[in-house]
């Protein structure tokens, strides 16, 4: 028998196109069955990946703290969705961030060259991150010579143009 998240969940993907994308957001308690049923009705191949949102700063709980929930993401067809991709200097928060860090580089080459400069944007990510609670900006710890624009670069053996933060 069909349960009320398969009717809901089958509806919403007759409603799709085929380019069309759902997000479900869910807690802790009912992430496994979502997503067990997601897979039976959009297919495993349809999975696009799952968002974890930070909801608390803190919270109440006697044995685990949980303060996030997930945004699972499933496609109707995986294979016709564009990819997605939001740059970070679309984002407001983010922009600012990323204009005072840009700003703070170029002040310091400028007045005390290469060395400082890269030792400076360490240390300002390392306090934005532990400021703000975020991650994603210890990636962008690195200075292109040129430029001086800041960029993310895992591996710059290998022949690709660095991935720019602005």
């Amino acid at each position: 028998m069909e349960s009320w998240h398969e009717k809901t969940l089958n509806f919403a993907k007759n409603l799709l196109k085929d380019t069309g994308v759902i997000f479900i957001s869910i807690d802790d308690y009912e992430y496994a069955n979502l997503t067990i049923t997601c897979f039976e009705v959009f297919g495993k191949e349809n999975f696009l990946g799952t968002f974890i949102t930070n909801q608390a700063k803190r919270s109440n709980a006697k044995h685990i703290n949980i303060t996030h929930e997930y945004i699972v993401a499933f496609a109707k067809n995986k294979n016709k969705v564009k990819p997605f991709l939001v740059p970070r200097i679309t984002i407001p928060e983010d922009r600012e961030i990323i204009e005072k860090l840009q700003k703070e580089v170029d002040e310091n080459l400028k007045l005390n060259g290469y060395e400082f400069a890269k030792q400076e944007l360490t240390k300002s990510i390392k306090n934005i991150c532990h400021e703000k609670n975020i991650t994603w900006l210890k990636n962008y710890n690195q200075i292109e010579d040129d430029t001086g624009l800041i960029y993310f670069a895992k591996d710059l053996s290998t022949p690709r143009k660095p991935a720019p933060l602005v």
